[in-house]
């Protein structure tokens, strides 16, 4: 815990580091109060690796509220198999933080396991701007690194369409 005291009104920055360069940023700002001027940040601090970014659109708005998955890859017998994903969602700038990343190789990417929404009308991605994991960057992640500036733009929308018709069996009649 930290508790920084006597400090005039007005607002600042406070900036902590963790082992070799996990950085993290606080904004906290001193009103006037009955007691004491003082301030109590909290910083949580995960172990493992990080990763790092920026979602924005085709205009360079920041999309927010959009899960953002590192896709811890296994390899069995020479082969990718499955894999363990880890998230984070960016926020109303368009970042994104994950953290607590076991060693190993990684994807990145969104829209991967849920079905396209209409607050999010994407198609699914890999870093960097990919359509296909084949495509996509592989990442090392260790517990001493952060990895930064993962950035995505979007620009391709999927436009929600309507489709009427029957469906028939092959015999013409109704299914």
């Amino acid at each position: 815990n930290y508790k920084l005291v006597d400090l005039p009104l007005g607002k600042y920055t406070i900036e902590a580091t963790y082992k070799t360069n996990f950085i993290k940023e606080i904004n906290v700002e001193i009103k006037k109060t009955t007691g004491d001027q003082c301030a109590e940040p909290k910083f949580y601090f995960y172990d493992g690796g990080r990763i790092a970014g920026k979602v924005v659109d085709s205009n360079g708005n920041p999309v927010s509220g959009l899960r953002i998955i590192a896709m811890k890859i296994a390899i069995s017998d020479g082969e990718e198999s499955d894999w363990t994903s880890y998230d984070g969602y960016t926020n109303q700038n368009g970042n994104y933080e994950i953290e607590g990343l076991p060693n190993g190789k990684y994807y990145l990417g969104f829209n991967f396991f849920e079905p396209i929404k209409k607050e999010f009308p994407y198609p699914p991605m890999f870093y960097p701007g990919k359509e296909t994991k084949q495509e996509a960057a592989r990442f090392s992640v260790t517990d001493e690194f952060s990895l930064n500036n993962h950035d995505f733009v979007i620009s391709q929308k999927i436009i929600p369409r309507l489709i009427k018709g029957k469906i028939t069996l092959l015999n013409g009649k109704p299914a």
